[in-house]
């Protein structure tokens, strides 16, 4: 029950001797552990906490930017994230909002082409109204011609018309 302790002096002649109750030698052991724990469970909630302070603000941005992808998926492109802070989020902000700026100039240049596509094929369809749909056979000549456009619309066409007894033969 007991705990017994020894040091021999400088001299060499004499040896200390001390008894302690096993009880009394623990406690402080004990009180040992226990600060411990509490130092290491005092360093964890303070690291946790300083993380979580942390992690909002990056979360925060992150879900800014969720929330302006939902957009772009819903079709506007106008929306912007705020691209502040030198870190890895900061430089995927710059990148969508490049990327939302240059789908919106390609839906506009986009609707610009198919906007001149349909004026091409309608300029086609009414040029080609120009042309006779067959040749002319006339007792003194026959006159036939094909169209054939360089592109979706050309602009040279030809047209004839008898009137009366002239025959009135247009080229433009």
């Amino acid at each position: 029950d007991y705990i017994a302790g020894y040091q021999r002096l400088s001299s060499g002649h004499l040896t200390v001797v001390s008894l302690i109750s096993r009880d009394t030698a623990f406690v402080a052991a004990k009180q040992l552990v226990q600060r411990s724990l509490f130092l290491g469970l005092s360093i964890l909630l303070l690291a946790t906490g300083v993380s979580l302070i942390f992690v909002r603000g990056l979360t925060r941005r992150l879900r800014a930017m969720w929330h302006a992808t939902q957009k772009v998926g819903e079709g506007d492109f106008s929306i912007r994230v705020d691209a502040s802070g030198s870190d890895e989020v900061g430089g995927l902000a710059t990148s969508f909002n490049a990327m939302a700026d240059k789908i919106g100039e390609l839906l506009k240049q986009t609707a610009q082409k198919v906007r001149m596509e349909k004026e091409l094929e309608t300029a086609q369809a009414v040029q080609s109204r120009f042309f006779p749909m067959q040749g002319l056979e006339h007792p003194v000549m026959k006159l036939s011609g094909r169209y054939v456009p360089a592109s979706e619309c050309a602009g040279d066409w030809w047209h004839y018309a008898q009137i009366g007894d002239e025959l009135l033969v247009v080229v433009g």
